[in-house]
């Protein structure tokens, strides 16, 4: 096993495995939500939700702003991934 730095590896398996359970219930309930109510709404709600969770623990953390370089790739990653997610949850709601 490749070395886990700071945290022990059974951590690191715990906080793998709360990834994949989360990720899991995420799309689940982005579906099932997407059934009832307008995609691009649950969309918002969610990835909303996201930017909150995410600028609070950057905030908490302390962690230093990134270069523009990396700013635009991250951009360009989450436009695809929304996009992959529209898709997902629109497929999800027609069954």
């Amino acid at each position: 096993m490749p070395d886990a730095g700071p945290l022990g590896p059974a951590t690191v398996v715990v906080l793998g495995l709360l990834s994949a359970a989360s990720f899991g219930a995420s799309d689940f309930g982005g579906g099932l939500s997407s059934r009832r109510l307008p995609l691009f709404g649950v969309m918002l709600v969610s990835n909303t939700a996201a930017v909150v969770l995410a600028l609070a623990i950057a905030l908490a953390t302390r962690e230093a702003g990134p270069d523009t370089s990396s700013m635009v790739a991250a951009a360009l990653g989450g436009v695809c991934g929304a996009v992959g997610l529209i898709g997902l949850y629109r497929g999800l709601a027609v069954g």
